[in-house]
């Protein structure tokens, strides 16, 4: 049921992007006078669409199966021990789903402050200065610095420990809550030492 729900939300996601793409050609028509779309339509701008699609319709599906995977175990001797054992498609593909990150740097532009005030976007645009992601976050950075980098470090932590935590759960007899619960420790205490 659950990849149900994320297969009809990702059919969402990609209407919505269909039509995020349609908005910003009509716009870039009005800002330039011309009447034909095809003025507007670069092959960048293709390309980015083709890409930003195919990267959102990623999702694990009701009827994937299992894929054999080749797993090297180190052994006390010098020679390795290789097993082959099944691997869900769906830990595949929802580690891929990470590839949507890239829709929080939209969102945070176009629901910014910066984005929607017309004098900020007039200041910026007689300066020739563009309201992007990484104007929005420069900004958010002098403003709130410790909140943003507190908010970023906690979604980092918790994002890299599930998707280690997905890595490491086939071939392990460790209960799911124990596994992730270790994979925040060793994150944890990995960008600890870095640091």
């Amino acid at each position: 049921m659950f990849r149900v729900l994320v297969g009809f939300s990702t059919l969402a996601l990609l209407i919505e992007i269909i039509h995020y793409h349609i908005n910003e050609i009509l716009i870039l028509l009005l800002d330039c006078g011309a009447d034909d779309w095809r003025v507007v339509l670069t092959w960048n701008r293709i390309a980015q669409f083709i890409v930003e699609f195919i990267v959102c319709s990623i999702c694990p599906l009701p009827w994937t199966g299992t894929t054999d995977w080749i797993f090297i175990e180190p052994s006390r001797f010098n020679e390795h021990v290789y097993t082959v054992k099944k691997v869900p498609i769906d830990v595949l593909l929802s580690l891929l789903m990470l590839g949507r990150v890239y829709l929080f740097a939209r969102f945070s532009v176009l629901h910014s402050k910066q984005f929607q005030d017309a004098s900020t976007r007039t200041l910026a645009a007689l300066n020739r200065i563009q309201v992007n992601f990484s104007f929005v976050m420069k900004t958010v950075l002098d403003q709130r610095p410790v909140l943003f980098l507190t908010v970023f470090t906690l979604i980092f932590w918790i994002t890299t420990a599930w998707t280690f935590a997905q890595c490491e759960r086939i071939g392990r007899e460790e209960e799911p809550p124990i596994l992730y619960s270790n994979a925040l420790w060793f994150i944890g205490k990995y960008t600890t030492v870095i640091d």
